[in-house]
């Protein structure tokens, strides 16, 4: 990471308690970004009034989303719905809401095929002056 292109660099990062989000919050203070990694108990992302509430009172330049809802494997096979729905529902809020506030908005892929990652950068292709949509 360039320090330069994260300094002072408002940053939500959600799932910051995860394995992965320790990481990738430590890095990012390690640039110096300004960093806001609220738990759920501060901002439960399947509730859109936390989120709205969040974005409006942190104001981020960017969102950082690697939360999930996660239970091992028996968990999983337990409730399959639920977990997609909630994981879905997560990514779609603040997806919806980030655009709106025009905020950049990354994903953590993991892909099960081959061991790579991929972060993806999502921006309103539907905008007004945009080449996209």
């Amino acid at each position: 990471m360039k320090r330069e292109a994260w300094a002072s660099r408002r940053v939500l990062v959600t799932g910051g308690s995860g394995f992965l989000g320790g990481y990738v919050l430590e890095r990012l203070r390690a640039a110096g970004a300004d960093i806001r990694a609220p738990r759920r108990l501060e901002c439960d992302l399947l509730d859109p009034v936390a989120v709205d509430r969040t974005l409006a009172s942190y104001r981020p330049e960017m969102i950082i989303h690697l939360a999930a809802t996660v239970g091992g494997i028996g968990a999983n096979r337990r409730e399959p719905g639920r977990f997609f729905y909630e994981n879905m529902l997560m990514g779609v809020q603040l997806i919806s809401m980030g655009l709106l506030a025009e905020i950049t908005i990354r994903t953590y892929h993991e892909s099960q095929s081959k061991p790579t990652y991929v972060i993806r950068e999502i921006r309103d292709q539907s905008a007004p002056g945009s080449t996209g949509g």
